[in-house]
């Protein structure tokens, strides 16, 4: 069974952008960067959603998924959790902070959130639930 993690997706004409000052972040605040990908896709014609579009000739939706191991943020005592507490604040302040850009987080549980609404604490609390502590 894969271990949990958190998958954060950022969508949006600046989205790659957004991902690598978040990504940045992410190392530099817990010593790893997230695994990274990529999607495209080619918004539908909302007038007519069974016509094929020419992808050449619209813009593409782009959206960049970062995965990141819930055990960065579960080990801790009440002084790591202080510090660990102004370290999510930090991505959950790079991840909300981008106009333009929708970016969400998916819980280990499956709960999707948007980053505006995410508090620190409940990242914690999560990585600590999905890693048993």
């Amino acid at each position: 069974m894969p271990a949990p993690e958190f998958i954060i997706r950022i969508q949006g004409p600046q989205a790659a952008e957004a991902a690598a000052e978040l990504s940045q972040v992410i190392e530099e605040e817990f010593g790893q960067a997230p695994a990274r990908r990529t999607e495209t896709a080619v918004p539908p014609d909302p007038e007519n959603p069974h016509r094929a579009i020419d992808p050449l000739a619209v813009d593409l939706v782009k959206t960049v998924l970062l995965s990141l191991p819930v055990a960065l943020m579960a080990y801790m005592d009440l002084a790591d959790r202080i510090e660990k507490r102004r370290k999510a604040g930090r991505v959950v302040d790079a991840a909300s902070g981008r106009a333009g850009v929708e970016a969400t987080v998916t819980l280990p549980d499956g709960t999707t959130i948007a980053f505006r609404d995410v508090d620190p604490n409940r990242l914690i609390d999560a990585a600590r639930e999905s890693a048993g502590k």
